[in-house]
């Protein structure tokens, strides 16, 4: 039952919001250092309601690794991540952004293990 005390502040990996009942079957987890994340205020609470909040940023090459390929939750959050810059990965070379700037998209190279593809002009 890991997802329940996912250390991702990004909270698409945690569980406990969608399974609180299932989570909190763990609670005695909780006495070890453990705890459970929530949405709010990107904090990680205790079954008790007790905030701890979390200052650590994820990065797109932790959310989109090899991990995608065999986990159907994970593909499908860095799916959504990689959305964010998504004209880096447009099809039609007119509507790329690529061309105008690399750097920004090759940020996102992650991206490609779930199947997107730069588009350059010269891919056309």
């Amino acid at each position: 039952r890991s997802c329940c005390f996912e250390d991702v502040p990004v909270l698409a990996l945690s569980c406990y919001e969608e399974e609180r009942e299932w989570c909190n079957e763990y609670e005695a987890c909780t006495h070890v250092g453990m705890v459970f994340t929530t949405s709010a205020s990107s904090a990680k609470t205790t079954p008790a309601g007790t905030p701890t909040t979390t200052t650590k940023t994820i990065s797109i090459n932790d959310l989109c690794n090899q991990d995608v390929l065999t986990n159907k939750h994970q593909h499908s959050i860095c799916v959504e991540e990689c959305s964010q810059r998504s004209c880096c990965f447009e099809d039609e070379p007119a509507l790329s952004c690529y061309e105008e700037d690399k750097e920004w998209c090759r940020q996102y190279q992650a991206c490609t293990l779930v199947g997107m593809v730069f588009t350059t002009s010269a891919s056309s």
